[in-house]
Formats: C-alpha cells, structure tokens, sequence
C-alpha cells in the first residue's frame, strides 16, 4: 500500500488469492473499518452517545496504528490491534452462546406457545448479526496476524534476500 523499504516477497503463504500480498490486504481490510468506524462516529455524533462515540474514536487510532505498521515495518504496532480485535472475538462468542443457549431456546419456546413468534425473530436475527460480525472481525484478525507474522518472519528478522522473486503490486 505505502512505499515500504523492502518490497513484498512473493511466496504462496503471504499471498491472499494468490494474487495480494497480505500486508496490502490487511492494509485494505483496515481502510474499511477506518471508514466504517468514521460513519459511526459520526451517526453516534448526531444522536449524542458519548461512549460509542469515544469507542469509535479509539477504534479509529488503533486501527491508524496497523497502516502506520505497514508504513514503518514495525511489527510491535500490530500488537494492540491484535489484543483488542481479540477481546472483541471472545466477547462476540460469549454473546452467541449465550443467546442461542439460554435467551433463543426460552424466548422462542415461550412465544411460539403464547404470545408469536415476534421475540423469536428478534433474538434469531440478533444470533444472525453477532455471527456475520464474528466472521469479519475474525477475518480483519485473521489478515492482520498474517502480516504481522510475515513482517517478522522477513523483513525485521532480516530474513529479506533481494534474489526472491519481488511483488510487481
């Protein structure tokens, strides 16, 4: 993405569809959310929440700190990223078992019998939600830990040989 100091080595495993190279994907995924968490802010900005505001806030410089990773070649700014991405997936799983354990299996078996399916729909469209969001925010981990892991593997370990074949992206 940036003019890094040491071009992408073309390998197999740093390659996402065999045609990116995981550190131009990850630095994608990231413009994304960075986009993403602004239209929050400013949605939560109009309708005055000043905690989600001050979440999407932090979101906004941790993630700036993955490009200015890809930007420096430092792997250490990878980590926070990682940590908080990885709270975040533990806290969205809890939130699935516990709905589709305790909160669908009551609600659904109580509103079919008494009142309709209304309270069903919404803790299904609810389970619905947190797995869709489960899946890309393990998907963002997932590209970032892989540049994360090739940057150390090859560029800050000194790894680099200028005989490999270079990316032309």
């Amino acid at each position: 993405m940036f003019r890094p100091q040491y071009p992408d080595i073309v390998e197999p495993r740093y390659m996402v569809c065999r045609c990116l190279h995981v550190r131009k994907f990850a630095s994608f995924l990231i413009l994304i959310n960075i986009l993403l968490a602004t239209v929050a802010f400013v949605l939560t900005l109009s309708i005055q929440h000043y905690y989600n505001m001050l979440l999407c806030i932090c979101y906004i410089i941790v993630s700036s700190l993955v490009l200015a990773a890809d930007k420096l070649e430092r792997p250490s700014f990878y980590t926070l990223f990682l940590v908080i991405q990885g709270i975040f997936l533990v806290i969205q799983l809890v939130a699935w078992i516990i709905l589709v354990m305790f909160v669908t299996k009551k609600y659904c078996q109580k509103s079919l019998n008494d009142e309709g399916p209304d309270d069903c729909l919404a803790s299904v469209e609810l389970a619905q939600i947190i797995t869709i969001s489960f899946f890309i925010t393990g998907c963002t981990w997932n590209a970032v830990y892989d540049a994360r892991r090739y940057m150390v593997e090859k560029v800050y370990s000194g790894n680099f040989k200028l005989n490999t074949t270079l990316a032309v992206l």
